[in-house]
């Protein structure tokens, strides 16, 4: 009885072992990433102060497209890798200012001024030292990945409904189903809605699409940004107040 207790316990021991091997395997295999896009007319409703919302106009990019918030590694305490203590102290304190200045080329650089208002107040410094150094990629192949995912967002049917309701209202269901039309059914399944109530109205203020799989360099298609979408989870769209919401337009 003795000789079998052990030789099950040991079959029980493998079997956690291939188990766990697998499970091991891949998490490091695994990339997961959360791709966080604005909706900027609705964001400087409550931060009037920002230079970026400053000077923004209604023929600017951001007045009537999503725009790039950052691309977050996941798991969520995928943050500040192998960043100096000062630098992480700086970016905590808000001083973003003071953080390393842009390494990008050109060319990208005028790409991300047109699609991260936010540059304007040092947002791309921040979201490279707090996320992009946990992606794994250079600072240039972070920002062009995090453009191209925009852009495939951009050219589909979710901003075209964006678009056509514009200073009037829109129901959360109808969003995913244009993110199922464009990228795959259940692509709806994969995004989180954030609202902000803007006196009596409810305002879309973001999306976070979450993506599973490579970020190879041909990001191009909407076949592409489907496959990263329907590979991850399938997450809550978020708090009950979203359902109905205003797609604000520049202004107060």
């Amino acid at each position: 009885m003795r000789i079998f207790s052990i030789v099950v316990m040991g079959g029980v021991l493998a079997l956690l072992g291939v188990l766990y091997t697998g499970t091991t395997g891949q998490a490091a295999g695994a990339k997961d990433y959360v791709l966080a896009l604005s909706w900027q007319p609705a964001f400087c409703e409550t931060h009037r102060d920002k230079l970026e919302c400053l000077t923004q106009t209604s023929t600017r990019f951001d007045a009537k497209a999503l725009v790039l918030h950052g691309l977050w590694p996941q798991p969520k305490g995928a943050i500040y890798c192998d960043v100096d203590s000062k630098v992480k102290a700086q970016d905590k304190a808000g001083k973003w200012d003071k953080l390393p200045a842009s390494t990008l080329s050109a060319s990208s650089w005028a790409v991300l001024q047109k699609v991260m208002p936010g540059t304007q107040s040092h947002l791309n410094r921040h979201e490279w030292i707090k996320h992009g150094t946990c992606s794994g990629m250079s600072q240039e192949r972070y920002f062009k990945t995090s453009a191209q995912l925009l852009a495939l967002v951009n050219r589909s049917s979710v901003r075209t409904l964006l678009k056509s309701r514009l200073g009037r209202l829109v129901m959360r269901k109808d969003i995913a189903a244009a993110f199922d039309k464009a990228f795959g059914a259940g692509a709806g399944k994969r995004v989180v809605f954030k609202c902000q109530k803007v006196g009596a109205r409810w305002v879309l203020t973001e999306m976070r699409l979450h993506l599973s799989g490579s970020l190879g360099s041909r990001l191009s298609g909407k076949a592409d940004l489907g496959r990263l979408l329907l590979a991850a989870e399938p997450v809550s769209p978020g708090r009950a107040e979203c359902g109905v919401m205003t797609i604000d337009p520049v202004g107060y």
